[in-house]
């Protein structure tokens, strides 16, 4: 009957057809058991209280309200973390551009100095930005 009703050359290997079966059985109940349970679900809504409605009103208000960050106090904390993170960094660098030493052909060793130097100036990038940024 589908292959008549779509017109299909070729018939519907036993694949196929379980296959269409599965999707359709799928789609089916879908329609059958959980659209129904969504449409019907609004018949026990319950509007918000007044406290409620306050409540979401204030949290809407304040996710539309723009954050304005105090440049003084969060300059010094975000050096502090820049300083670290930086110096952490240019350790994990150094480690790298070391495993040079580990027995590997000539290009195992320049990768292991390249990806190094690469870590390595990410470290000192974060580093230099810390005393750019504190002398303003």
């Amino acid at each position: 009957m589908f292959e008549n009703f779509f017109n299909l050359a070729m018939p519907l290997t036993k694949r196929e057809f379980g296959d269409l079966r599965s999707v359709t059985l799928g789609v089916t109940l879908h329609m059958i058991i959980t659209v129904p349970f969504f449409l019907l679900s609004s018949l026990f809504y319950k509007k918000h209280v007044a406290d409620r409605k306050i409540e979401i009103d204030t949290f809407f208000n304040n996710v539309s309200t723009e954050v304005v960050e105090d440049d003084d106090v969060e300059n010094v904390l975000d050096n502090k973390q820049r300083l670290a993170l930086g110096r952490l960094i240019q350790v994990a660098g150094l480690g790298i551009t070391f495993l040079c030493v580990v027995p590997n052909p000539f290009w195992g060793r320049v990768v292991f100095i390249f990806v190094g130097l690469i870590v390595l100036s990410v470290g000192t990038g974060l580093i230099l930005a810390t005393k750019r940024i504190g002398k303003r």
